[in-house]
């Protein structure tokens, strides 16, 4: 299991210039992932339990907290959530069963690209960190387009 503390936003269009320069100026050696297409599981009724399948595996994410709207600076604000998320490999062998054909329209395919950039806290100091490191904790900051 691996726990998260997150905040999100989104928007529809182009990323917003003045956010992509903020992440510009605070991520300075950000990485961009290669595309990837995630497929999500489709539940209009529960959003406390995401469910996809991405890159050979499967992975869920439970959403255990809600800490409501904090404010950050005058003009930004967000909710913060604790999440969970556990992670699967699927057997090479059952992969054809994850096919678009036979998930149906329950399915959603999502196409994502990544930036992300990593700060760790050690010795008191934050510090920067080329690659993201997910067991050593931290923060980390990603700007994704879908």
């Amino acid at each position: 299991m691996f726990p998260t503390v997150e905040v999100r936003w989104f928007y529809r269009g182009a990323i917003p210039g003045d956010i992509q320069t903020w992440f510009d100026q605070i991520a300075k050696e950000y990485i961009v992932q290669p595309a990837r297409l995630d497929t999500y599981l489709l539940q209009s009724n529960n959003t406390d339990l995401g469910i996809k399948l991405r890159q050979g595996r499967i992975e869920i994410k439970q959403r255990f907290q809600q800490h409501g709207d904090i404010d950050f600076h005058k003009h930004v604000s967000g909710v913060v959530e604790g999440w969970r998320k556990w992670s699967f490999l699927i057997a090479r062998e059952q992969t054809s069963y994850f096919s678009p054909a036979i998930l149906g329209d329950t399915w959603l395919g999502v196409k994502k690209t990544r930036s992300l950039y990593t700060f760790q806290i050690t010795d008191s100091r934050v510090k920067s960190v080329p690659i993201p490191d997910y067991s050593a904790g931290g923060c980390n900051l990603e700007l994704t387009r879908i």
